[in-house]
This record gives C-alpha cells, sequence and structure tokens, in this order.
C-alpha cells in the first residue's frame, strides 16, 4: 500500500470517552501518518461506550472506505487480575467482525500483563487494534505503518507490532495465539 488516503483512529476505554484519561494516543497516531502520507484524510472518531456492540458499531461507521484504521486500547486483559476493572474488550469485537483476523499475545512482568493485538481486513480497512499505555500504541502503530508499506501480510503486520511493543519494556515473551510460542528476550 503505497499510499493511503485515508487513516481512522478509534480510542476505546470509558475512561476516555468520559475525559479521566486524555486521549495522546491519537495525536501521536496523526504525526505518524501525516509524516507519512502528507495528504491522507485522517479521523479522529468519538470513543465509543466501552461494550464490544458499541465498539464494533464504529469499525463498520468507519471501515465504507480504504484505508487503514487503529483502535487504541482495550487489547488487555486487565479484569482477569483485577475484577474491578472493566473489561478490554476492543480485541474481542474486532475478533468477532473478523474471524480470520491474525493475533498475537503478549504476556510481561512488568505490571503490563496481557495484551491481545488484532490485525485483519474489515470491508476496505486494514484494522489494527493497540493496547492503550502511549509507549505501546505509538511504538505499535509505527511498526504497522512500516510493515504496510513494506507489504507485510495481516500476520506480518500483527509480529511487528507486537515486537515493538516489547521492546518498550522487558517483557518474556511474545506468543503468536493459536501457533507455537516465539520467545523473546530484552535484557
Amino acid at each position: 500500500m503505497s499510499v493511503v488516503r485515508e487513516v481512522v483512529v478509534i480510542p476505546t476505554g470509558d475512561e476516555i470517552k468520559e475525559g479521566v484519561v486524555l486521549d495522546t494516543n491519537s495525536l501521536a497516531i496523526l504525526e505518524l501518518i501525516l509524516n507519512q502520507w502528507p495528504g491522507c484524510r485522517f479521523i479522529r472518531a468519538v470513543p465509543p461506550p466501552d461494550n464490544c456492540k458499541a465498539i464494533q458499531s464504529e469499525i463498520k461507521r468507519w471501515g465504507r472506505h480504504s484505508g487503514i484504521m487503529f483502535l487504541t486500547g482495550g487489547a488487555g486483559g486487565g479484569k482477569v487480575y483485577n475484577s474491578e476493572l472493566t473489561e478490554d474488550c476492543t480485541h474481542k469485537a474486532v475478533i468477532e467482525l473478523i474471524p480470520d483476523a491474525e493475533t498475537i499475545e503478549i504476556f510481561g512482568s512488568n505490571g503490563h500483563l496481557f495484551a491481545k493485538i488484532v490485525v485483519g481486513k474489515f470491508k476496505e480497512k486494514i484494522i489494527v487494534s493497540l493496547p492503550g499505555p502511549n509507549i505501546e500504541a505509538v511504538a505499535g502503530a509505527k511498526a504497522a505503518i512500516k510493515a504496510i508499506i513494506e507489504g507485510k501480510d495481516y500476520k506480518g503486520i500483527a509480529i511487528r507490532v507486537g515486537q515493538a511493543i516489547c521492546k518498550q519494556y522487558p517483557f518474556k515473551s511474545l506468543k503468536n495465539f493459536g501457533s507455537s510460542p516465539k520467545q523473546l528476550f530484552r535484557n
């Protein structure tokens, strides 16, 4: 994909929607996109409520035209570790819409215990889900953009995103969901 004409970012999470947490990811991704494709149309969607149906509705709304869609946040498994947290459902929403999407699971030992990266195509859009923490979202978006430019398939994009996120922390492994694990060690 040499020229991208439209990029949509959908920030997720009730904390973003309610203004409790500032959405810094959309602006950072905007900068990456405009540096690569200066004439690109950039859309930052209004954050949907934190549930699968609302997130799917936004994906359907913005998936009609060719381009790239980044979803930020809701990629972790926070509720598994703390019952008071909202269930992270962005990755579930994407997988329900794109059952053959490629997924990568990241397990870390630094407090960011789990993230599921999902990459696939919905109608005319390449969909990439990213974790919410800014350092991870930006690293993942950079890697996705580079992999897309290089013509990587969805699995290749997902692996590149996972590797970029892992490089931000001393994670112990990157695991291909549904196949044998690939170990990554960072000293």
